[in-house]
């Protein structure tokens, strides 16, 4: 089930995106969320710290317009673009703390 309408934040005039599932992420002591977005047969997926995005990575999967989008959030193509941004994160993290 879609849970609830959201823009990203500073992104003014964008058309609000469907969240379809959120990811609790920690790197060292920040915590991050992993966001799962629907928008015109495009699933989006970002990173968000602090409900800002965390970084300016986005994933994006698109998808038949006859598809219900709830209907692959488990698929082995979502579950890659979230290991990427999970990645991301995780790097980003661990490249701060080395400076």
């Amino acid at each position: 089930m879609i849970r609830e309408h959201i823009g990203i934040p500073g992104n003014k005039g964008a058309k609000a995106m469907k969240l379809l599932k959120t990811i609790p992420v920690s790197a060292g002591k920040k915590k991050y969320e992993i966001r799962i977005l629907f928008e015109n047969n495009t699933i989006h997926i970002l990173a968000f710290h602090e409900n800002r995005p965390a970084n300016g990575f986005r994933h994006q999967l698109k998808i038949r317009k006859t598809t219900d989008p709830e209907t692959i959030l488990d698929s082995d193509e979502v579950r890659h673009l979230v290991d990427l941004t999970k990645d991301e994160v995780i790097v980003k993290k661990e490249e701060q703390s080395e400076v």
